[in-house]
């Protein structure tokens, strides 16, 4: 009878340490699902606040460069690269600017057309002298 009074208290020691045991995985599995939320939060914020603005960029430095190499022919119109520069400056200017890309000053002026870059001249370029010569 002795025994089955130790064995008795054997189970609830066992018992009581698979209890702990699942209750330490489960508060486990909470405190890496709020970590995996963080961790998700963060990377759609660098991907919305870094690389769609350096894609922004890349678009705009692609039309300057297409301005710049058009710019020699009579028949060209900037209308549509002006449209599609000024686009992706607001685009740009929407996103979470850091201290420094606001010290610079706003790309557009109050009349909406962008300001930050000079006009393209054909011989403003080393690239257009060559190709003009």
């Amino acid at each position: 009878m002795n025994w089955l009074l130790r064995v008795k208290g054997k189970r609830y020691k066992i018992c009581a340490i698979f209890v702990m045991i699942i209750a330490l995985v489960l508060l486990q599995n909470v405190l890496e699902r709020r970590h995996i939320s963080n961790l998700d939060h963060s990377v759609a914020a660098i991907y919305k606040d870094r690389l769609l603005p350096a894609t922004y960029l890349y678009g705009i430095s692609n039309h300057l460069h297409q301005q710049r190499l058009l710019a020699a022919d009579a028949t060209y119109s900037r209308a549509a690269h002006d449209v599609a520069i000024t686009n992706l400056i607001k685009e740009y200017e929407l996103t979470h600017l850091t201290p420094e890309e606001k010290s610079n000053g706003p790309l557009l002026n109050n009349s909406g057309r962008h300001i930050a870059w000079p006009t393209p001249t054909p011989r403003s370029s080393p690239h257009c002298k060559r190709l003009t010569v």
